[in-house]
């Protein structure tokens, strides 16, 4: 089974809320990540994506 990346990478809806912190999509989408599998598992990918950046340089 080959290893899937979650889309919150190029989600359109996670830029906007990024963009405009105080928009109704912005709450939407802080509400969608509290109980988001995916999300997590973006969320753990670019720490250790961060942690072997940090351990070459």
């Amino acid at each position: 089974m080959p290893f899937l990346k979650p889309m919150c990478e190029i989600c359109p809806l996670r830029r906007f809320a990024e963009r405009r912190p105080q928009s109704l999509i912005a709450r939407i989408w802080r509400w969608h990540i509290s109980w988001c599998p995916g999300y997590r598992l973006y969320k753990r990918q670019a720490q250790g994506e961060a942690q072997a950046e940090a351990g070459r340089g």
